[in-house]
């Protein structure tokens, strides 16, 4: 059945969702981080180690991000490669493979995926 305004007079008890939804509440941001890393399909094309699957290798992110591009901080850098997968292209890996859905990760997500990455040495 149709959840539309229109038809929220005819729904009954059966259609509507009532179940509270636990808020989950994160030690530390790189904790929150290494769960959006699991659970948002980064680690599919991005692995914890220097192996490439479809993305770079995560291991030593940190001391690669700081190189890529003059002017920036790795977090500048890694954070923009979020947001903007395809600003930074990095040679050997194609362009609009990444899906550009991460960039819609809230501040406090990214921070926290950021902060999660730059503990993988």
């Amino acid at each position: 059945m149709s959840q539309k305004p229109e038809n929220w007079g005819t729904l009954s008890g059966k259609d509507v969702d009532t179940e509270e939804k636990e808020e989950i509440v994160w030690n530390t941001p790189e904790e929150h981080g290494k769960y959006l890393f699991t659970n948002q399909g980064c680690s599919g094309c991005h692995s914890l180690t220097d192996k490439d699957i479809v993305g770079p290798g995560m291991q030593g992110i940190l001391g690669k991000a700081a190189t890529r591009v003059s002017g920036l901080t790795a977090e500048e850098y890694i954070y923009n490669s979020i947001v903007s997968p395809n600003e930074y292209m990095v040679e050997g890996y194609p362009e609009n493979v990444m899906p550009q859905t991460f960039g819609n990760l809230s501040e406090e997500e990214l921070n926290a995926l950021i902060s999660y990455l730059k503990t993988i040495e």
